[in-house]
């Protein structure tokens, strides 16, 4: 992984640190920061993989587990929109 690429992906943990604690100006800054949507993606991808990572070793369980989970988590959240 490239400097450019974890750059990005700093950027994109901003980004959520920033709209966790309702700064709406900052979050809108970081999204701002990224040269391209493919940046912005690829950024986005390494974040939700690392957090899926670190949910996984810390709850000993395979990172296969927690992605399924998170899954039927969202499968359930998109059944109960209007």
């Amino acid at each position: 992984m490239t400097a450019a690429t974890l750059s990005s992906a700093q950027v994109a943990v901003g980004f959520l640190a920033a709209r966790n604690r309702h700064d709406h100006p900052g979050a809108e800054a970081m999204l701002a920061a990224f040269d391209t949507e493919q940046e912005r993606l690829l950024a986005f991808c390494i974040v939700a993989e690392a957090a899926l990572s670190m949910l996984a070793d810390a709850t000993d369980r395979t990172f296969e587990d927690v992605a399924q989970e998170m899954s039927t988590c969202f499968a359930q959240l998109a059944d109960r929109s209007p």
